[in-house]
């Protein structure tokens, strides 16, 4: 059979279902756009349906409920949205895909009562569903009780790959000396848990030293200029105070970008064997030196073939080995 073919060789049929998806021109959400167009590109028939509006849960449930009958696989990203595929009577197989906070607290930011109901329902929504699919082993402990796959989010290194920064700059409209350099904070200055402060708090401990270094906000922009950005820059700055698995490191990785990261979720794992990343303390002092040490490597790294193992086919395969175990356990 092959990868994407469901009964009687035809196409699988897949309802991806999901409150969170990008809008065009917009990089938030974008891991998820990647995971369907890797299933796309191997055959799955992959429809979305993007819930929005104050009742979108119920709406989506309804929905769900009436078009069921014409996929093979229900597919609920993220806890409600797993609670919403389950909604169906029908004989199709339920895989939820738990996200990170809805299943882990993140311990930096006050706990909201949404938080909190959604991490105490997803252990007993993925003990209903046919399969779940996490990003990490941590999650996995968690939904004791339930059949968990961990499948790591997939780098689309087609999109994300090496382009000469001179040519990325001018792209930009940067500086094109190649001796002045950009810090690259790839997240929303407003979110206080990604540590703007910090970023801007080194930058200008620098600059104090007469380093020609400036950062660089990229905020909400179209996935092509978000690889313009990965390139034309010097250095990725992640400050973070927490993270689950934070895909914008393994995009630099992609584009063989030096990295300073706080030591949060896998970024000490998906970094450490490749020379120019760093790991910095929660310190402005301490991210000024990390950079300073990440300047005066090589401009670029080795981190794409680092992680080859984190392509987007590599993680396409297992959510569509999972498809298939759950079709298989069902026909029994």
């Amino acid at each position: 059979m092959a990868s994407g073919s469901g009964a009687a060789g035809r196409r699988l049929r897949v309802l991806a279902i999901t409150a969170a998806y990008p809008a065009p021109g917009s990089h938030k959400g974008a891991f998820l756009k990647s995971e369907v167009e890797g299933l796309q590109e191997q055959g799955i028939d992959v429809t979305v349906l993007h819930l929005k509006g104050k009742a979108k849960y119920i709406t989506g449930a309804l929905q769900t409920c009436t078009t069921a009958g014409k996929y093979d696989v229900i597919h609920g990203h993220y806890s409600f949205c797993g609670a919403v595929a389950l909604a169906h009577l029908g004989p199709q197989p339920t895989v939820i895909t738990f996200w990170g906070s809805d299943v882990l607290r993140n311990p930096v930011l006050p706990d909201t009562r949404q938080g909190k109901f959604s991490r105490r329902i997803s252990p007993s929504l993925a003990r209903h569903a046919d399969a779940c699919i996490v990003p990490s082993q941590e999650m996995a402990n968690v939904l004791t009780g339930a059949r968990v796959t961990v499948v790591e989010q997939g780098v689309n290194f087609n999109a994300f790959r090496p382009i000469p920064q001179s040519e990325a700059r001018r792209a930009l409209g940067l500086n094109p000396d190649l001796n002045y350099r950009y810090l690259l904070f790839a997240n929303s200055k407003a979110i206080p848990v990604k540590g703007w402060s910090i970023a801007e708090a080194a930058t200008e401990l620098m600059r104090a030293k007469g380093a020609p270094v400036e950062l660089v906000e990229v905020s909400g922009k179209p996935h092509d200029m978000v690889i313009q950005y990965m390139n034309a820059c010097d250095v990725l700055v992640l400050p973070s105070f927490w993270e689950g698995g934070p895909y914008v490191v393994k995009e630099a990785m992609a584009c063989n970008l030096p990295i300073v990261a706080t030591d949060v979720g896998d970024v000490r794992r998906v970094t450490s064997q490749t020379e120019g990343c760093f790991i910095a303390a929660r310190t402005p002092e301490d991210f000024a030196d990390k950079i300073w040490r990440a300047l005066h490597g090589p401009r670029r790294t080795t981190g794409r073939q680092d992680i080859a193992h984190l392509s987007r086919e590599n993680a396409t395969a297992q959510v569509i080995a999972v498809y298939h175990e759950v079709l298989r356990r069902r026909r029994r």
